[in-house]
């Protein structure tokens, strides 16, 4: 070997430790972010939770309470505006309280299903469900709230 291969394959020896450094810190970095989005989520939603307990509060202050014997006015749609992403909208008058999606009756790669949100009305909650070739997408996912412990089927469009 002369000098000009050694050089070249010191190079090559340089560049590949630099490019596994580089890739170890771009996957650090990328499991620091979706740590981040989750902490935001959740952050969005205790702070939706406090908006709508403040706004019980003002509603008491007012005197325009509701009878509790009603059912709040809530009704579900789920929408698929492409790909893995999935939106489960209220499209009733009343907003719903611990809105959760049993994700025991889901069979497919399910993320971000609303475990205790607050949905006002016309409201989304953005889902990812990912069907795999075993597991198909269900029919539909089962939702519960605040007045409905019941689940209740919501049809996924075909």
């Amino acid at each position: 070997m002369n000098n000009g291969d050694i050089g070249t394959w010191a190079a090559v020896i340089v560049a590949l430790v630099f490019s596994a450094i580089a890739s170890v810190l771009s996957w650090k970095s990328l499991r620091w972010e979706r740590v981040g989005a989750q902490a935001a989520v959740r952050s969005a939603e205790e702070a939706g939770r406090a908006n709508r307990l403040a706004e019980r509060a003002l509603q008491r202050e007012n005197l325009v309470i509701k009878p509790t014997a009603e059912k709040p006015d809530v009704s579900w749609v789920i929408e698929h505006p492409g790909g893995t992403r999935f939106v489960l909208r209220n499209r009733g008058t009343e907003t719903a309280d611990e809105v959760t999606i049993d994700p025991d009756n889901t069979s497919v790669i399910a993320r971000d299903l609303p475990d205790d949100a607050v949905v006002r009305p016309g409201e989304g909650v953005d889902i990812l469900l990912l069907a795999t070739w075993l597991n198909p997408l269900p029919n539909q996912l089962y939702v519960t709230w605040r007045g409905q412990t019941e689940p209740v089927a919501v049809p996924l469009p075909a």
